[in-house]
């Protein structure tokens, strides 16, 4: 009985010994604002579940286009979009329509999106490397209702020796 509980203690150490140690920190590297026009109708809001495991309220942000740095548009969208969280669904006592919406507001609206740029860095403290990602985070708030997208990338490794020195000017 004794053996058993050991083996399987001596097995699960030695797997936790293997695992590469990693540190994790990120930085704020842009945050700041920008106009963005909308047109909100029938076909630019709409409760859409591509790129999402759901149906989600979007409106489309052609300004995203040119304003944001990553590409804002799900696969199967034609246009960038946002969104603001669930549609409402039979089985949900909350979540958005697109009616209640366009009841609330439609036709031309400008509004500002607030632009967070983050770079992470992953340092891998056995193999001395340092992986960086850049992620962007888009919020706007259209008739109360607050609208969010977010999208980040791997982009490139660098010296382990300088993700040390950003982590520690930190």
């Amino acid at each position: 009985m004794f053996l058993p509980i050991f083996m399987s203690l001596v097995f699960s150490l030695a797997a936790e010994a293997q695992q590469p140690r990693f540190e994790h920190f990120t930085r704020v590297s842009l945050q700041d604002k920008f106009p963005a026009h909308l047109n909100l109708n029938t076909e630019t809001v709409r409760c859409s579940h591509i790129g999402y495991g759901t149906a989600e309220l979007k409106i489309s942000v052609p300004a995203l286009k040119w304003s944001a740095v990553f590409d804002h548009a799900n696969v199967g969208e034609a246009e960038p979009c946002m969104t603001a969280g669930f549609c409402k669904m039979p089985w949900l006592d909350d979540g958005h329509t697109v009616e209640d919406f366009l009841a609330l507001v439609s036709g031309p609206q400008q509004v500002e999106i607030q632009r967070v740029l983050t770079e992470g860095f992953a340092l891998n403290l056995d193999q001395r490397s340092c992986t960086r990602t850049l992620s962007e985070t888009l919020n706007t708030t259209v008739a109360g209702v607050e609208f969010k997208h977010f999208v980040s990338k791997r982009i490139g490794d660098l010296p382990f020796e300088i993700c040390l020195e950003i982590q520690a000017g930190l």
